[in-house]
């Protein structure tokens, strides 16, 4: 089943919305919305298969698991803990890049998720906690828009996420190739022999 862009970016649109709802009518539960939406995008990517999906929805779901750490567990550790957060996001590219074989998302997501998990193990021993989580609190959309600007980037000069050729390719039903059946080589055998009998005739005739 070939999975069209258009439905991608209608299936994004509605998340961003929900979320968007949520925190105007739901605050109770908004804190979850995040999470939702990157696992949401996953399920996107499970189905078409496209990187860029694999990246966001596993960046949002760091990001959601993060809001839970530091609204749920103690200010000492939130800051650190949305860090931390945040970088298993971009290492869960890494891990389920290798699981379903896509080459392109495998490596890159190696640099920042491992320097955002010791910069989250530095603030926490050093006891910033809380003025990191209030910043994060403010600004962690800007993840979102870094995030964003690589994939618009990555698709207009085909940096690593876009050159792996991972799209998938419809072929048309009138150019595939379909084995031939025994009728069709039988044809094709008698004309064989009637090119060779005709061959033949000029040069018996000669003779």
């Amino acid at each position: 089943m070939r999975i069209s862009r258009d439905l991608v970016a209608g299936a994004i649109l509605l998340m961003v919305g929900g979320f968007l709802l949520a925190l105007e009518h739901l605050p109770d539960i908004a804190f979850v919305i995040p999470l939702l939406i990157g696992l949401g995008l996953l399920g996107l990517f499970l189905v078409a298969r496209m990187p860029a999906l694999l990246s966001t929805g596993a960046v949002i779901t760091g990001i959601g698991v993060g809001i839970l750490t530091a609204t749920q567990g103690s200010a000492d550790f939130g800051g650190a803990g949305v860090l931390v957060s945040i970088g298993g996001g971009f290492l869960l590219v890494t891990v389920l890049g290798a699981i379903f074989q896509v080459p392109s998302v495998r490596t890159w997501p190696l640099v920042p998720g491992l320097a955002l998990i010791a910069l989250g193990a530095i603030i926490y021993s050093s006891g910033l906690g809380q003025e990191v989580l209030d910043v994060a609190s403010r600004w962690w959309p800007v993840v979102l828009v870094l995030m964003g600007a690589y994939l618009v980037l990555a698709a207009r000069l085909r940096l690593p996420l876009h050159a792996g050729g991972h799209d998938r390719v419809e072929v048309d039903e009138d150019t595939r190739y379909e084995p031939p059946t025994v009728d069709r080589r039988a044809a094709e055998q008698r004309a064989a022999d009637e090119q060779k009998g005709e061959a033949r005739e000029p040069v018996e005739g000669h003779g």
